[in-house]
């Protein structure tokens, strides 16, 4: 047998190990900013930005980020200038047509190192209203990479600039913007990313989408029973599917990889759909980082949605009923804004102070507000109880803390909760990293 020629075998050890090579970075949202700006009556500026976005990032290394892939989205059902009445005209069929098409999406075809040292020239495809254009932008990146002290976690940032013209996407007529007299053509893009360093490559980094028919698709629509507090919404959008959770605003794009099995756009998070025996969908398994976090059952092949008037209110709930107050609390838990939620559990607590479910949710409020104790004080109250579906309060906490450690939030505080009622974690919430 002939041996392979000595520079095959160096080209393909090199091709090899940079495949191995590849580092995840994970947009840190919370201290993270995707803005925009244009000119208004040619006269001043005014800016704008989305609360809601996400994004992947996959680099050569940990320093080198030059021919790094990225994928970016932003809903722009979340766009904030400071105005409701021009935030709502911004969601209108004039401008971003939200009901339709509620995603920008980017995706880099090129990210090279630019002329001044620290600068990357990025180029990649950027789709709105249903046009998809290539454009170019300028990633500014920081001095070096740096270890939170907070988190322990690696991080690094971006500074992404760069200009579009509206017009190319069919974003504001012209005839009513007197030929770009009211709002002037060019928009400037701004975001500031900061880049969280995720300890393996993401898995669903290079999964293949395939696609499935509406019929198939719809099979899937429905409501899932997580938990006694968490529900997951599915619906369909065009070509894939969309699940968000307990009512919240953060609706994730799933795609088909196989017929049952589906992955998340930009988290290591697949689902996979099972059927009964009548060949009916009936249940799923979730799976994070390569780990199994989760089941549910679906409870409704419905999904009662918000129209676009109700989203731009600030809350669509009753909170004069228990029900209304529960769902405005947990989205507001689901968006982080634990002192609301811990207020709307404690006014759905008068209503009904039997339910141990909402002592649970008052206890999350607390925990992720900081107020470890204070949770330890309400989950206290539920030990030895049932819910009214007879689940006990460890199987509802050890349900609800899997749930959340699967979404990353702190995992020390609900060890230290788990400690204090002597309650051993079950092998999901152990197995997630």
């Amino acid at each position: 047998m002939k041996k392979a020629p000595l520079s095959l075998i160096v080209i393909l050890t090199i091709i090899f190990s940079t495949n191995i090579a590849q580092v995840s970075w994970k947009v840190d949202k919370s201290h993270s900013r995707v803005g925009f700006g244009l000119t208004y009556m040619m006269v001043n500026n005014f800016e704008g930005n989305f609360k809601n976005f996400d994004g992947k990032i996959l680099s050569p290394s940990e320093t080198d980020f030059s021919n790094t892939s990225v994928s970016f989205m932003v809903d722009t059902r979340s766009v904030e200038t400071g105005d409701d009445n021009r935030d709502a005209d911004l969601k209108s069929k004039v401008f971003f047509e939200s009901d339709k098409y509620p995603k920008i999406k980017f995706s880099s075809t090129s990210f090279k190192p630019g002329k001044v040292k620290g600068t990357y020239d990025v180029e990649g495809d950027l789709t709105m209203k249903g046009v998809t254009k290539k454009v170019k932008l300028t990633a500014v990146g920081a001095p070096k990479v740096v270890i939170n002290y907070h988190t322990n976690k690696t991080v690094y940032g971006f500074n992404i600039t760069g200009k579009i013209r509206r017009g190319d996407f069919g974003v504001g007529n012209y005839d009513l913007m007197n030929d770009g007299v009211v709002l002037g053509e060019e928009i400037t893009l701004n975001c500031n990313l900061m880049l969280v360093k995720l300890e393996k490559v993401i898995s669903t980094a290079n999964s293949k989408k395939v696609k499935l028919d509406a019929k198939k698709l719809d099979s899937y629509v429905g409501q899932y029973q997580i938990s006694s507090n968490i529900i997951l919404s599915v619906t369909r959008a065009d070509d894939h599917l969309e699940a968000v959770a307990s009512g919240g605003q953060n609706r994730n794009d799933i795609y088909a990889e196989t017929e049952n099995k589906f992955f998340w756009e930009f988290a290591d998070t697949k689902i996979e759909f099972l059927k009964n025996d009548s060949g009916r969908v009936a249940n799923f398994i979730l799976y994070k980082d390569g780990m199994k976090s989760a089941e549910g059952k679906k409870i409704s092949d419905v999904v009662h949605t918000a129209n676009n008037d109700d989203l731009n209110k600030k809350s669509s709930n009753d909170l004069s009923t228990k029900e209304g107050l529960v769902k405005e609390a947990w989205e507001e838990l689901e968006n982080n804004n634990y002192s609301r939620a811990n207020n709307l559990f404690k006014d759905a607590i008068k209503k009904d102070e039997n339910d141990i479910t909402l002592q649970i949710g008052l206890g999350h409020s607390y925990l992720f507000f900081g107020s470890v104790p204070q949770a330890v004080e309400a989950y206290k109250k539920c030990v030895g109880k049932k819910s009214e579906d007879g689940k006990s309060f460890d199987k509802i906490l050890q349900e609800d803390f899997t749930y959340f450690k699967s979404r990353r939030y702190p995992a020390a505080s609900m060890d230290k909760v788990f400690s204090e009622l002597s309650i051993q974690p079950n092998e999901i919430y152990e197995n997630i990293k």
